[in-house]
């Protein structure tokens, strides 16, 4: 995806708002550590993983910008080791701090023209038996633009 896509800056976005999760900013756990866009990338030796990943873009359902967004939705896929003490546990925590976090009274602020992300939907992420892992599948919505700012 070409750096300056809006796909592309609305999860450099993501990252950077999750990335502020830290037990020394007041959250339960350091989940902005384990932040990336590039999930397909990270060694399955990582024992915890949050990636983002841009699901599905349809027509915007907001008639004032119908013509100059799109609808766009994002994955948050938290991936935590089944071998990770209460991995179960640290999972409920992190989805409390990814609440936070993605929470519009935060002071962080998403690009100009781009919608603050909307809760959608949670769901555990599809495991195949054996894998080791244990995961949900978290997804956000946000109206952007269909073309880049003008820089």
């Amino acid at each position: 995806m070409p750096s300056n896509s809006p796909r592309s800056i609305l999860l450099d976005a993501f990252a950077e708002c999750l990335g502020r999760i830290r037990r020394a900013d007041g959250y339960h756990t350091d989940a902005g550590a384990w932040v990336t866009t590039e999930a397909g990338m990270v060694p399955d030796s990582q024992g915890i993983v949050i990636g983002l990943v841009v699901g599905k873009q349809e027509r915007a359902t907001d008639r004032a910008v119908v013509r100059t967004h799109r609808l766009t939705s994002v994955g948050v896929i938290l991936k935590l080791h089944a071998d990770i003490d209460d991995a179960i546990e640290q999972q409920d925590r992190i989805l409390s701090d990814l609440d936070r976090a993605l929470d519009p009274t935060q002071k962080f602020r998403f690009p100009r023209g781009y919608q603050f992300p909307e809760f959608q939907t949670m769901e555990p992420a599809p495991v195949q038996q054996g894998a080791g892992w244990t995961g949900v599948v978290v997804v956000y919505s946000s109206h952007i633009p269909i073309h880049p700012a003008a820089g």
